[in-house]
């Protein structure tokens, strides 16, 4: 979030909306020392070079260093100096740096909130920096015994520290967080003040002192700069140390030390006459609507704090779509035409580039209990080494703009940076899709690039135009007040697209918290980070002048205004009215709106023809399961994620939608297997023990020594099996086309050893080898979950248990193996898809469909083929399964797919016989908790929580 830059004194619009002088009513007792100050830095001996000439650095750095200092604290006093190095480098450097980074390993790993939470609570901290208008006025309107800065620094010094003080004491849970969030909301602002008016101060010194203006901002940069690389290089290494609440007892009194040099005057604020606190109504009046206008600001950020903590999705979203109206209809309203369209451009920038910081920063620091394949950045590596790339390439950015676009138009600028940051979000979107290890490049190579080398060089290249558009179009002498409403647009525009961020996770279910669900994070990225962008880019040209970064704007007419007049021209050529071609003013010909209203009148119904004709081709297709397929084009996998995520919202969420809503609230909260660490593998050895705190592969065990095994069968090489004298044949993580396989998982890529063995996605099972598996790596198998309600015979209604819950049937099937009751499913052939494979399992194992004559196998086969049609056939659970069977070379995944007959039409004419590995088939009657074989039992509650809320639908 930028903070903005904020230079100049103060200003503001009078009744009428005319721009007038704002001056703080000390102003004139500033004059009267100005002559004084002035001639004492004209005789400073130690400048020997004017100020607007090139500087050439002396031969020596301290040298050079002393002639700065001296040149520095000569025009503006030792104090004041002092002063804004504590302010800028303690305050604004150090502690606002740690705030924005000590926040998630607070959140995430000490409180323990989920990512869309935490989501929501860094949209409320950082909410003081939208609402800098409004304590901008107030320390206007009210100044404390005649100061109008002091004593508000004093207390934002003091609020600050008291917040960070019961941060750092208090023992906040996830019961508790809401009140966490609301302590650094209170933090922010009290940087914000601090920040706000030592600008505030340090500006209205700079106009007095024109000549010294760049050593003061190269004074306060180089501040800032320092205190941003302590915090760097502090944050993540106390976080991974485990200090996480303990942190921020440093944070304490880097925000009550400000409250010194204010006490002693460093401020060197002139004191109003008389000394009183009082409420100068008069500027109050005279000021009337730009106050209004912070007021509401103001007020619509405190609502978005309530609906971030209260509200849902959809009120996320209502709000925000409200605010951003309210806020674009009063810039129009109350200020010049020309800068309220820029404002609203710069608001709508910030607004369409959609946060998901939260879910974002869950997902790169997620643990393996998480996200068994996600980057897993520590905090060293996320807050500090990160942190240092991302400075360094901001100023790369800062060069570019200086040696680059420093002569190009304002338009030309914005809609490149626009693409810039487009094409940057593509690495992060490779990132979270993991396209990045197909090819070969390591997450942490991959996040560097993307985030914090090329998103940061767009974002400074987006940035600085915005100050040098913001700088040339606020009047003379109220430079202050406008950069405080303009950078609180644009960091409300930020809050913004929190909120809708926040709409767009709750929408795609994707869940940051264990079990961590991100399979449509990519999806929101795509629309969050490179389509709507786009729209800003047609927006340039209407609402940005067309003009160089070195001219004067104040004759500049607005580009809308062009616009406009080019579109009249346009309409007149085609009506055949050639006057219009030669109007000799621009206004003339703008002036005759109401031939241009006919026009529209003409042409409107033909764009709502189409529209409509759009919307009806949606309705006739309405969205279906895409086919299965082994391996898509990555493109092809992000339209078609698209598609069903848009229309989602027409037609509401689709099964698959709400069957992974319902995997979220059913899958265990941390996984780790169990079953596959049995103590004896069946028909083999025993196994090495493997306790659960060692289980992760990244866990260092020295003395893990797993035993090897393979079962006789496989090694005879049958044909489901893998040759172990062609293992370098074998290729892991795509479709192998060799052998027709596909070794792909769906918990995406899995690691392979320098000697060619896979290792198990979920960790170490103390038996190495594939035991009874045919196949290194993933073992594709497919489940059918065929069910149906258990009906009274006589009225056919649905039979309740005691509890209320309606009682589900599914055909369960006696294993040979093992004994123990399981859902009818096997092995995936090759070159087989999973949607095959549960029908002629189903058939063989349920219905013993291989003793059947061929002509009752044909027959068998259409009936099967309508029970398992794609419409009716949902995926309940896909990926690893806790099988006894698995080693570390070699494990279960499984797709189970779940078919239910709603009134018992189909299935009433099967007959349930046990065949080939099964030797029993019956209908059974599901309750929660029942034992069944391997990972089964956790199919069939997601397939009743499913069918459940079907029914009661």
């Amino acid at each position: 979030m930028s903070s903005s830059a904020v230079v100049g004194g103060g200003g503001d619009w009078d009744g009428d909306g005319r721009l007038c002088d704002q001056r703080d009513d000390n102003q004139d007792q500033e004059q009267g020392g100005r002559e004084d100050r002035n001639a004492a830095v004209a005789t400073e001996d130690k400048v020997d070079v004017p100020w607007n000439q090139p500087w050439k650095l002396p031969k020596h750095a301290v040298q050079a260093a002393r002639v700065y200092m001296g040149r520095l604290t000569g025009t503006f006093s030792l104090q004041f100096v002092i002063l804004l190095f504590l302010a800028y480098c303690f305050v604004k450097g150090t502690l606002y740096s740690f705030l924005e980074s000590a926040i998630l390993p607070y959140f995430q790993s000490y409180v323990k909130v989920s990512g869309e939470r935490y989501h929501d609570y860094l949209t409320i901290a950082a909410l003081p920096w939208s609402m800098k208008a409004v304590f901008a006025m107030i320390s206007d309107v009210i100044p404390i015994r005649g100061y109008h800065k002091s004593y508000y620094i004093g207390f934002a010094g003091v609020t600050a520290a008291c917040a960070l003080t019961i941060i750092a004491s208090g023992r906040f849970t996830s019961d508790t967080a809401d009140a966490a969030a609301m302590l650094f909301f209170l933090s922010h602002m009290g940087v914000v003040v601090v920040d706000l008016l030592c600008e505030g101060r340090y500006a209205a010194r700079m106009r007095e002192n024109p000549g010294s203006g760049p050593d003061l901002v190269t004074w306060v940069w180089t501040s800032y700069m320092t205190g941003q690389l302590i915090a760097a290089f502090t944050v993540g290494f106390l976080a991974d140390a485990g200090y996480i609440r303990q942190m921020f007892w440093i944070c304490v009194p880097l925000a009550a030390q400000i409250t010194i040099p204010v006490a002693k005057g460093y401020l060197q604020e002139p004191r109003n006459e008389p000394p009183v606190t009082t409420v100068l109504w008069s500027k109050l009046r005279l000021y009337k609507r730009m106050f209004s206008l912070a007021a509401c600001m103001a007020v619509i950020a405190m609502g978005l704090v309530f609906v971030a903590l209260y509200g849902t999705g959809t009120t996320k979203l209502v709000y925000a779509l409200m605010a951003s109206v309210v806020l674009c209809t009063l810039s129009l309203k109350l200020m010049p035409r020309t800068l309220a369209l820029a404002n609203i451009y710069m608001f709508l920038v910030q607004a369409l580039y959609i946060q998901f910081s939260g879910v974002g920063q869950f997902f790169m620091t997620a643990g393996p209990e998480c996200l068994p394949n996600g980057p897993q950045f520590s905090y060293v590596f996320f807050q500090t080494t990160s942190s240092v790339v991302e400075a360094i390439f901001g100023a790369i950015g800062v060069t570019l703009f200086q040696t680059v676009f420093s002569g190009w138009r304002f338009q030309s600028i914005f809609w490149t940076t626009t693409c810039i940051r487009v094409f940057a979000s593509i690495f992060d979107i490779a990132l979270i899709q993991r396209w990045n290890l197909a090819i070969g490049v390591s997450d942490e190579a991959m996040f560097l690039i993307g985030d914090r080398s090329l998103y940061r060089i767009a974002y400074m290249l987006d940035f600085m135009p915005m100050v040098v558009l913001t700088s040339k179009l606020c009047p003379k002498n109220m430079e202050s007040t406008v950069y405080a409403l303009l950078a609180g647009y644009q960091n409300f525009g930020q809050a913004i697209a929190k909120a809708l961020g926040a709409f767009l996770i709750e929408s795609a279910g994707i869940r940051a918290q264990v079990p961590c669900d991100f399979t449509n994070f990519g999806t929101v990225m795509t629309i969050g980070h490179m389509l709507l962008p786009l729209l800003a880019m047609p927006l340039t040209f209407f609402m940005i002048p067309n003009a160089l970064l070195t001219d004067d704007l104040s004759k500049h007419r607005s580009a809308i205004l062009g616009l406009v007049c080019q579109m009249w021209r346009e309409v007149h050529n085609r009506m055949g009215t050639e006057a219009a071609m030669t109007t000799a003013t621009p206004q003339a010909a703008c002036g005759r709106s109401h031939e241009l209203t006919a026009y529209w009148k003409k042409i409107h119904g033909h764009c709502w023809c189409l529209l409509l004709v759009l919307v009806l081709l949606c309705l006739i297709e309405p969205p279906c399961t895409r086919p299965e397929t082994h391996q898509s084009p990555a493109m092809f996998g992000i339209i078609g994620s698209l598609w069903e995520f848009v229309t989602s919202f027409v037609w509401g969420p689709t099964p698959e939608q709400v069957m992974a809503s319902i995997r979220a609230g059913v899958l265990p909260q941390r996984f780790i297997h169990t079953v596959a660490r049995c103590k004896t593998y069946p028909g083999g050895p025993e196994r090495f023990p493997v306790p659960d705190a060692k289980v992760d592969w990244k866990i260092p065990f020295p003395g893990y020594a797993p035993v090897f095994y393979e079962a006789t069968v496989v090694k005879k090489k049958p044909v489901w099996a893998d040759d172990p004298d062609n293992t370098k044949s074998i290729t892991y993580n795509v479709v192998d086309s060799v052998h027709k396989v596909d070794r792909t998982s769906a918990h995406g890529p899995y690691t392979v050893t320098k000697e060619g063995h896979p290792l198990n996605p979920m960790g170490r099972t103390g038996i190495k080898g594939r035991g009874l598996l045919g196949r290194f790596g993933p073992n594709h198998a497919a489940d059918p979950v065929v069910t149906r309600w258990k009906r009274n015979p006589v009225t056919h209604a649905v039979e309740y248990d005691k509890d209320g819950n309606p009682i589900l049937q599914f055909v369960a099937i006696l294993r040979k193996d093992c004994g123990l009751w399981a859902l009818p499913g096997g092995m995936v052939d090759p070159g087989e898809v999973a949607s095959a494979t549960v029908k002629r399992e189903f058939g063989e194992e349920a219905l013993n469909a291989l003793e059947l004559s061929p002509a009752e196998a044909e027959t068998l086969k259409g009936e099967l083929d309508e029970l398992f049609h794609p419409d009716s056939a949902v995926v309940a659970y896909k990926g690893y399964v806790d099988d006894p069977r698995n080693t570390d070379n070699a494990w279960m995944e499984t797709t189970a797919v779940s078919i239910h007959d709603s009134d018992g039409s189909l299935l009433d004419k099967f007959k349930l016989q046990g065949g080939d590995d099964a030797s029993e088939a019956k209908w059974a009657d599901y309750h929660p908790g029942m034992k069944l074989y391997a990972s089964h039992t956790m199919f069939m509650a997601i397939a009743y929580e499913y069918r459940k809320r079907e029914l009661q639908q």
